[in-house]
């Protein structure tokens, strides 16, 4: 305001503008915190004070117009107020708790920004199916109408997510009811820290004692986390977000992140990485409940982008191709972001609006709830939920920061892109396989937290039709990781050199720019020219005016990244027509939901080339993070080809493609990737015996063995773990497959990547062409519809070609042609080779197709009780007529682990259940088990847990119901059973169904003649074990069960399942069950 306005207005600047609260804001109730201003904040206004605390001014900041103005960074900065403050006590001097001016956050933000690129989140693709399969598999085995802690789940699956993906580490977060001792304590710090919010007493340097407790139990589970990886650095997996941190430094400096910071970085990352991405997943559940027409358009998304092949787990193309899916992800944080308010100040005195006096010391609130509900942007119905808000066309038309879920400017979130990708992933898959059932008409209520979420929100799920039996069958395949979809690419000879220069230079902080620098330059030089790649710092006053140029480069808060700093300063400052001659093109790496600096640098650098005399051969590209990236830089590349070869004149029509395939040379020791994702050890087989008998016509028509291994030192187990196993393939499907190689096994070959791939066989590596099928290649799966795409396009005969793509469409028949032909009766791709003699892919085409041969997994048959270092596994060996037609299948793990001689080392990773399906702690604990068949596994662990128990103790009573065949044939572990049951250890309790002279019955009926004594058990508190088929010994047990209770009790139906669910709820009631084929 100047002078002359001041007076003409009649105003005296020193006097202070009283700001008015909000109307009727006498009724707001502090305990419901700031979740409970948001109504007051829906008046119209721009600015509104807020009446909290009588030594500092309050303002909220609620219209677009506003919010605009405090989002500069040059003039406004975060706040890190008293509450926010508080949770320094457990994470210092962290992103989310330093000040900006901070020399830790300044350091730690600017190396840890590379973890958080797109091209890194796309790396971390494969580490986040794991717990988000582990959360399928849990909703999957749900018995009929028991209902889901949506919240709870969520909560479980991030902070699994961001625990093994940042830091490798497993908190088996799904594998207990209670929460995670860690998150307990993370949420006692959070409660204290919002509790004390404006209690001027409350410290982070001295917290009450419960709290230091609470934060030296944090810190010494993270500071174990930290010595175990400086101790066993990972070999070759990838980096994760720790060793990112262990391993960074800055370029210019050299400074690394202290031990310390790394601890309250990794503490900052665990509370805040799980909060928000849970708190958005519960809410769009609740929101897709509530609108039946958005649901419908996201499964019909899902199934054409995903498809219906639940045994194949998404790619990140995939899930990032779920276009709806992100705008319905995009409107439901326009309505709830995770955290509803951010608190800012000015970095000196300045009138906010022109009309609103602030100074360093005022906080000023943008209260998000408001902002995203502003008519003047959102329209007449800003509280109507409509994913069609984030259309790419709405979504450009948005005025700057009028949107801002993650926060603002430099301060945002880093993880936005690492939260959304999560989130995307689990809803997609959720979407693949579960229909929700809102069964209480719940009424949205607010949790209100660090973030906020839905409260007290249950749900049912069922398998969406027709896939009920796939839900269960995939789903417990948990650590498997995502099968890719392999394009075609044309095998090319080398291109002499054809005379012209090009310069790749890029600009790049996170390495996304600096790879597709990589990229256009290894293209550029199988294309004959002579290439020079550098930094664009580097070739400052030295562009070569003979060479094309073509520049990458991304923004960083609309500055140039750390080594384009220097050269844009020089090219800013050149003559006009310094760049005479020149011909250039600039492809632009940035991120749309940082609208006001989005491509800064790259259209400067862009129009500043032109201003200075260059020519630009090919228009500016331009990649958002948030949107299809890869799909606008392939679309920009396949256009700047023949420009460039137009521009320095060459014929385009004598492009060859070179980018992306895999290149055999036909002319170390193994380490696939199971051995880092899983931990996995070498194991040491010390017995393999047959448990099965003979028929009764005296043939052994099956085989049982029970296995034994002695574990590598240092290997520990407890009662009813799992054992994942890696195996090898038989030689019958070994040599099978390799008469589809043109290559002999004994070739010695090795495989490059010419560009960016994501095959999980060994690159640049000598081996066997026998030893990458055996050891690495996936033989004998179903194929799945990309494998059989593929194959199509190398199909010559139409009739082959016909046959396979008759499988791979979207419609109706040729989804009932795939599961017929393929699902129902395991085609494999080895399979559908044979039956279409004209398709003949390339030797290294069909490696990469074939897939990564997956680990199996089996519950352990022991206790470390009985042995402390040796595990027995009961394996049911597969061999019989193939359903294909195909001669005799053998399942590839069984028949491994069945021909493997004594002291043969086999490679495995010790597991926690997926749920506590362990023996009580409490030994005087009764417990009833059921089994049939192999399902017998886990409990003979639990037998020798009670048998050691009872050396030095009274033990509780306990039954085993066993089902099988007849005595002579499959009454596995027989002698075992029987010494137990005469010991007391346990009251065995068979049940025959081709028993020579006995009633054919099975488990469910010896458990109804029993009726008497399991009622007594279940009256005492017993736990009841259930193991086996899940189409047939599972519900035929809930339903006897549910019986008897009625029948003791006189409960009606109802009241007996909602028994039976109280004991599930309780962990009284657990399954182990498994699919049939």
């Amino acid at each position: 305001m100047t002078d002359e306005q001041s007076a003409e207005s009649g105003t005296d600047e020193s006097e202070e503008v009283k700001v008015p609260p909000p109307p009727d804001f006498e009724l707001f109730d502090p305990k419901t915190g700031m979740v409970g201003l948001i109504p007051f904040f829906e008046t119209g206004r721009p600015v509104c004070s807020l009446p909290l605390e009588p030594d500092r001014k309050n303002l909220m900041l609620v219209s677009q117009v506003a919010v605009n103005q405090a989002a500069d960074d040059a003039r406004f900065d975060k706040f890190v107020t008293s509450g926010l403050g508080l949770l320094r006590v457990g994470g210092g001097t962290g992103l989310f708790t330093a000040d900006t001016d901070d020399p830790d956050w300044v350091l730690a933000h600017k190396l840890l920004m590379p973890a958080f690129s797109s091209q890194a989140i796309k790396g971390y693709h494969e580490a986040m199916c794991d717990p988000a399969s582990q959360l399928m598999l849990k909703w999957a085995r749900l018995n009929p109408g028991e209902s889901v802690d949506v919240t709870a789940d969520f909560t479980r699956l991030t902070f699994e997510t961001i625990g093994l993906v940042g830091f490798g580490h497993r908190f088996a977060a799904f594998y207990s009811q209670e929460p995670h001792p860690f998150v307990i304590g993370m949420g006692d710090v959070l409660h204290w820290a919002i509790k004390n919010a404006n209690n001027p007493e409350a410290s982070p340097e001295d917290p009450p004692p419960e709290i230091r407790e609470a934060v030296d139990f944090l810190n010494e589970t993270v500071d174990s986390v930290i010595r175990e990886r400086q101790a066993n650095p990972r070999e070759s997996a990838g980096q994760d977000l720790l060793d990112y941190m262990l391993s960074a430094s800055d370029p210019k400096t050299g400074e690394s992140l202290s031990v310390e910071n790394i601890r309250q970085q990794i503490n900052t990352f665990l509370i805040a990485g799980h909060e928000t991405t849970s708190g958005l997943l519960s809410f769009v559940v609740f929101y897709l409940m509530n609108n039946p027409d958005v649901l419908q358009r996201c499964y019909e998304e899902v199934d054409r982008e995903l498809g219906s092949d639940l045994d194949t787990l998404p790619t990140a193309d995939e899930i990032s191709s779920l276009r709806y899916v992100m705008q319905v992800l995009k409107e439901t944080l326009r309505l709830w972001p995770g955290a509803p308010f951010i608190i800012r100040r000015s970095r000196e005195d300045i009138e906010v609006l022109d009309e609103y006096p602030v100074t360093p010391e005022d906080c000023l609130h943008i209260s998000l709830a408001s902002l995203h509900r502003d008519q003047a942007i959102w329209g007449d119905d800003p509280n109507e939920f409509d994913p069609d808000r984030f259309t790419p066309e709405s979504e450009a038309e948005l005025p700057e920061n009028a949107y801002l879920p993650f926060g603002i400017g430099q301060r945002a979130c880093i993880g936005r892109q690492f939260s959304i990708a999560e989130a995307q992933l689990a809803l997609g898959m959720l979407l693949q396989r579960f229909e929700f059932v809102d069964y209480e008409n719940y009424d949205l209520q607010i949790r209100r937290g660090l973030t906020i979420k839905p409260k007290n929100f249950r749900i049912k799920v069922l398998p969406r039709k027709g896939r009920e039996a796939a839900v269960l069958h995939s789903s417990g395949n948990s650590s498997e990781p995502a099968t890719r979809e392999v394009k075609r690419e044309p095998t090319t000879t080398p291109v002499p050199p054809n005379g012209k220069k090009l310069m790749v230079l890029f600009g790049s902080n996170l390495g996304t720019s600096e790879n597709l620098a990589r990229e256009i330059s290894a293209d550029a030089a199988r294309s004959g020219f002579d290439v020079d790649m550098a930094p664009l710092d580097d070739r400052v006053a030295d562009l070569d005016r003979e060479a094309a140029l073509v520049v990458v480069t991304s923004s960083y808060n609309g500055q140039p990244p750390d080594n384009a700093v220097d050269f844009c300063k020089w090219l800013h400052d050149l003559e006009p027509d310094a760049l005479d001659g020149l011909h250039y093109a600039v492809f632009g790496c940035g991120d749309r939901n940082w609208s006001s600096t989005f491509q800064a640098i790259p259209r400067r650098i862009n129009a500043e080339l032109a201003e200075h005399g260059a020519e630009e051969f090919s228009s500016l590209g331009a990649g958002d993070a948030s949107d299809d990236f890869d799909g606008q830089f392939r679309k920009w590349y396949a256009q700047m080809w023949p420009n460039l070869y137009r521009a320095v004149g060459l014929d385009p029509d004598s492009i060859q493609e070179t980018s992306g395939r895999l290149e055999l040379e036909v002319g170390i020791p193994l380490r696939h990737r199971f051995f880092a994702t899983l931990e996995a050890k070498p194991a040491t087989l010390v017995s393999s015996e047959e448990l099965q008998g003979r028929s009764r016509d005296g043939t052994p028509d099956r085989s049982t063995r029970l296995i034994q291994l002695e574990l590598p030192e240092g290997e520990t187990y407890e009662t009813g773990d799992h054992l994942a196993v890696l195996p090898y393939n038989t030689p019958e499907a070994l040599s099978r497959a390799l008469t589809y190689f043109e290559a002999s096994p004994e070739t010695i070959v090795s495989l490059h990547a010419d560009g960016p791939s994501e095959t999980s066989l060994p690159l640049d590596q000598p081996h066997t062409l026998g030893t990458l099928l055996n050891y690495y290649s996936e033989l004998q799966r179903p194929a799945t519809r990309a494998q059989i795409a593929i194959l199509s396009s190398y199909a010559t005969a139409p009739r082959d070609r016909r046959r396979l793509e008759s499988m791979i469409g979207d419609d109706e028949d040729a989804q009932a042609a795939y599961r017929e032909f393929i699902l129902n009766q395991r085609r494999s791709v080895i399979d559908l080779l044979e039956e279409n003699p004209s398709c003949r892919p390339p030797d290294e085409v069909l490696l990469d197709l074939l897939g990564e041969l997956k680990p199996r997994f089996y519950s352990i048959a022991s206790s470390p009780l009985a042995h402390p270092s040796r595990v027995a596994l009961m394996v049911g060996v597969l061999e019989s007529p193939s359903f294909s037609g195909h001669g005799t299948y053998r399942g590839t793990c069984s028949t491994f682990l069945s021909r493997l001689p004594i002291g043969q080392k086999v490679h495995v990773s010790v597991r926690s259940p997926g749920m506590p399906f362990r023996p009580p702690a409490d030994f005087n604990k009764p417990m009833i088990m059921i089994a049939t068949g192999a399902g017998l596994a886990p409990f003979r662990g639990f037998l020798q847990e009670r048998a050691a128990d009872a050396q030095h103790a009274a033990i509780a009573e306990s039954m085993l119901f066993f089902g099988c065949r007849n005595s002579g044939a499959d009454f596995l572990i027989g002698d075992d059973l029987e010494r137990y049951d005469a010991d007391g250890v346990v009251d065995l309790v068979m049940a025959y169904s081709d028993e020579p002279g006995f009633r054919r019955k099975f488990v469910q009926d010896r458990i109804r003649d029993k009726a008497d004594k399991v009622w007594d058990l279940m009256e005492r508190g017993a736990n009841v074990y259930v193991c086996g088929h899940a189409g047939r010994v599972a519900p035929a047990a809930r339903k006897v069960f549910e019986d008897i209770y009625a029948h003791k009790t006189g409960a009606s139906k109802t009241d007996a399942e909602r028994w039976l669910q109280d004991l599930r709820d309780n962990d009284r009631y657990l399954e182990d069950i498994w699919a049939g084929n």
